[in-house]
Order: C-alpha cells, then sequence, then structure tokens
C-alpha cells in the first residue's frame, strides 16, 4: 500500500483523508492518506523521519511556509510562492515541495465568472494560503492588491516577497487587519478573500468581516470549505454579493496533489468522485 499524509495543527477539520480515499477507491488504487495531527513541538521529528513512512504529504495550516525547508526540491511556484500544500517523495526519500493551491485560486475565481484582472482585490490573512492566493491574483492581472493581517510585520514580508517577483504588477500595498482600516479598504475592492480560519468549523458564527462592510458589486471569495457555506459568505449573499465557497478550491487542489503523487495512475482521477464524498459528509449542495 503507498500511505499518504495530511498534516497540520489542530487537524479536526480537514476533510482531505475524506476526498482523496475516495477517489484512490474510485480509480482501484492500493492507497491510503490518513491525518496526522503534528504539533508544533513535534513538527521537526515528524519532518525528519516521515519519508520512511508516506508517499506524499498534503499540508495545511500552519506549515505551509514551514516544509519548505524540509524539501531538497522545489518547483517554480513554491521558489516565488513561500509555500507549499504539497510534498512528493523523490526516490531518494527526499522531498520535493508543490504548491496546487495558486492554480486552484484561479480556478475556482474562474468558475464562478470572475477574473482579477484590472480588480482591486482584498486579502485578509498573510500565511501560507495567502501567499498562493496574492501570487495567483497578481499572476492574473490584478491592478491593486490591499493584504490585512493582524501582524502587519507578516503582511509586509508577503509583499515584499510579491513585489521582488512582479517588478510590473500590481500595486502592493498592507494594512492593519481592523474594522476602520478594512471599511476603507473593503469600499474600494472588486473582489475580497478571507484566507484566514475565521468562521471555521467549530466556530461557524465568526466572521472575519462586519455584515455592514459588504455590498453588492463585491465579489467574496472564503477558502474556509468546512461548513460549505461559511457566516462571510451567508452574509455576503445576504448583501447581493458574489459569493464563492471554499469546497470548490480545495477540489482543485486535491486533484493536482494526486497528479503529482500518482502520475500515470491517477490519468482517471474525477473531481466529480470526490465532489460527491464532500457533500455526503458535510451533507450540503455547492
Amino acid at each position: 500500500m503507498m500511505k499518504y499524509a495530511v498534516i497540520g495543527w489542530p487537524l479536526g477539520h480537514s476533510m482531505s483523508p475524506l476526498i482523496h480515499n475516495a477517489s484512490f477507491e474510485a480509480m482501484g488504487l492500493d492507497c491510503r492518506l490518513e491525518a496526522r495531527a503534528v504539533s508544533p513541538s513535534q513538527f521537526e521529528q515528524f519532518m525528519n523521519s516521515a519519508a520512511r513512512e508516506y508517499h506524499g504529504i498534503a499540508v495545511t495550516l500552519p506549515y505551509k511556509t514551514e516544509v519548505v525547508r524540509f524539501c531538497r526540491e522545489q518547483d517554480e511556484e513554491v521558489a516565488i510562492i513561500g509555500a507549499a500544500n504539497t510534498l512528493m517523495r523523490m526516490p531518494n526519500e527526499e522531498w520535493r515541495a508543490h504548491n496546487t493551491d495558486a492554480g486552484a485560486v484561479g480556478r475556482s475565481l474562474r468558475s464562478a465568472g470572475v477574473e482579477p484582472r484590472d480588480k482591486t482585490v482584498v486579502v485578509l490573512g498573510a500565511g501560507g494560503a495567502a501567499r498562493a492566493v496574492c501570487f495567483q491574483v497578481i499572476a492574473d492581472g490584478a491592478a491593486r492588491l490591499i493584504i490585512a493581517n493582524r501582524t502587519r510585520s507578516r503582511a509586509e514580508s508577503l509583499r515584499r516577497d510579491m513585489c521582488a517577483f512582479f517588478t510590473r504588477g500590481a500595486g502592493v500595498e498592507t494594512i492593519d487587519l481592523n474594522e476602520h482600516t478594512l471599511r476603507n479598504a473593503i469600499a474600494a475592492a472588486d473582489i475580497l478573500i478571507n484566507t484566514t480560519s475565521i468562521g471555521m468549523y467549530p466556530h461557524v458564527e465568526e466572521s472575519p468581516i462586519p455584515r455592514g462592510m459588504l455590498k453588492k458589486d463585491l465579489v467574496v471569495f472564503d477558502v474556509v470549505y468546512n461548513p460549505l457555506e461559511t457566516k462571510l459568505l451567508r452574509e455576503a449573499r445576504s448583501a447581493g454579493a458574489c459569493a464563492i465557497p471554499g469546497a470548490e478550491m480545495l477540489l482543485y487542489q486535491a486533484t493536482e496533489q494526486e497528479l503529482i503523487w500518482l502520475g500515470e495512475k491517477a490519468k482517471k482521477v474525477d473531481i466529480n468522485v470526490m465532489r460527491a464524498a464532500l457533500l455526503k459528509e458535510l451533507g450540503r449542495s455547492l
């Protein structure tokens, strides 16, 4: 059996085992992905030994930036973004880092009929997911990018990294994640993307944005996928905004992970198999 894992801390919210195992079974593959809740104190020890047990690793909060230093090789997007969500074990038992989040952001927006080109985009958060989001919206032609984070220094670090690569890209700014600065930023925004964990199960009645800031001509994309409709998305819909759920990003990035892990064996990977398993578990339709 080929073994895979999803790692994070905490990990109770992850649907990765559910969707990947449904996909492996549908393809008739002797593969299994398990959840490994790895605490920060255990992280380094885990990464130093994981290649002896797993063929690949899916990475979620809070390790998307930290895992990069344990990888001998990385794809071009990881080198630019500075974060990875997918690790592939090489024959020498070293890791190669990939990022399938960025492409999944673009596919999620396009599937909703949304193009960032010439738009003003506000991104909440400055972690690994935010890095992928910022990379993709700038690559897709956003005119202005505003990064809002509680720790301003992390937002500034992300801004510098994006500006270093996209020398002629969007104007990138940072603001503090508070009500006063957000109100002005969202008033000028075309697209709002939440990459924080605010609103994630079990804290389903939390939202990173007060209801009054949402407006009819705004696109709101929440990368949180559990619950399928977060409070932020629910309030966005009630305000007449376009609301994009994080479940599609989860599914798009997961299909790309399997293509990386399995190569030729993943020719029959079917996103609809994963979607059906996810919706059955969460009890809703997209």
